[in-house]
């Protein structure tokens, strides 16, 4: 947990204060663990279940990664041309819908339990 929280205080405002009450909303309530995996904070139960990067063109997305799998919210859901993946960015604290927040990560969550996640899949290489 110290090098999620590392990552998250070298980040630049506004994206510094958006990534602390995401992840204290993750870690806190709704019980997820915080991992680095691939330089960006991971959270997971039983598997992956959402992350959170900070986007060059601004704000942070929480991106949930068995969006395409959720029953109720997957259209409000971004998936940026990504079949699998779908997030949604914030800009500001204030742009928090707590509301939303909890039943997207609900959402997740019992799919979690109902089918975890396995990673990305890997092509099978061609036989020579």
């Amino acid at each position: 947990m110290e090098a999620v929280e590392a990552y998250i205080n070298d980040q630049e405002e506004p994206a510094r204060s958006v990534l602390q009450a995401l992840h204290r909303y993750l870690t806190g309530q709704a019980g997820l663990v915080a991992k680095i995996r691939y330089k960006i904070p991971f959270y997971d139960r039983h598997s992956w279940i959402c992350y959170l990067n900070v986007r060059k063109e601004g704000g942070v997305e929480l991106a949930f990664t068995q969006a395409d799998q959720f029953p109720l919210s997957k259209d409000l859901l971004d998936f940026r041309g990504r079949k699998q993946v779908g997030g949604i960015v914030y800009h500001q604290v204030s742009d928090i819908d707590p509301d939303l927040l909890h039943a997207l990560v609900m959402e997740a969550v019992v799919l979690d339990e109902e089918r975890p996640y396995r990673g990305p899949q890997r092509k099978p290489k061609k036989k020579k």
